[in-house]
């Protein structure tokens, strides 16, 4: 028989990767709302994003890969997603953490990975998506229409307002409702399950801010 003792290992390595992945990722969203304390979202994403840009193009370098992406569809992908996901989320959520408080921010971010992992367990990639994924964009889309909501309140002074508003807000949400309409569309079947997955959290919302207010 084959000695199993390598792949033993492997899989003790993931997990061992897995949780410090966790750890990481927890302690990246307080470190940044203590950050946003002395520095604006701008710099503060100009700065982290130049830093991984660099790494990232260093390692590419270093095992020999090729820096060309090749067809101009392959463009399109990778501009469509750096657009939603890495300005529009990277910014957005930046702007959100300085709305709210830290000890909320630490409880989020270490489900975080708890959440995943449980999903992870599910089923491929794919089926992830389909289900529960794309209904972050539903969330995005709601942040983003959070600012007109905000600029409609009496004394609001934001240390910094929107570049672009109304036209960058509005074609974000724009966006991000196109995919969860064409997820439900092409998928219907599994993006209800998904839509379902998270309004269990809708009554456990409720009852935690009751149990607030009756303490």
């Amino acid at each position: 028989m084959p000695d199993a003792s390598p792949r033993a290992e492997g899989v003790d390595a993931a997990k061992l990767l897995l949780l410090l992945l966790s750890l990481a990722w927890g302690i990246n969203w307080p470190v940044m709302k203590i950050a946003l304390n002395e520095v604006s979202p701008w710099t503060m994403r100009i700065f982290g994003y130049g830093i991984g840009t660099v790494f990232l193009f260093a390692l590419v370098r270093l095992r020999g890969q090729p820096l060309t992406l090749g067809s101009g569809r392959v463009w399109g992908h990778v501009l469509v997603s750096a657009t939603l996901n890495v300005i529009g989320f990277g910014l957005l959520s930046a702007f959100a953490q300085m709305s709210t408080l830290t000890s909320r921010v630490v409880i989020l971010a270490y489900s975080m990975p708890i959440w995943a992992s449980l999903l992870a367990a599910t089923g491929a990639y794919r089926e992830l998506f389909t289900r529960v994924i794309y209904t972050e964009w539903l969330f995005f889309a709601l942040m983003a229409a959070g600012l007109f909501i905000l600029r409609r309140r009496p004394g609001y002074a934001p240390a910094y307002r929107t570049w672009g508003y109304p036209i960058v807000p509005v074609v974000f949400i724009v966006a991000s409702l196109a995919i969860v309409v064409n997820q439900l569309v092409s998928e219907p079947k599994d993006a209800a399950i998904g839509l379902g997955m998270v309004a269990i959290g809708a009554p456990i919302y409720y009852l935690w801010h009751a149990n607030r207010r009756l303490s």
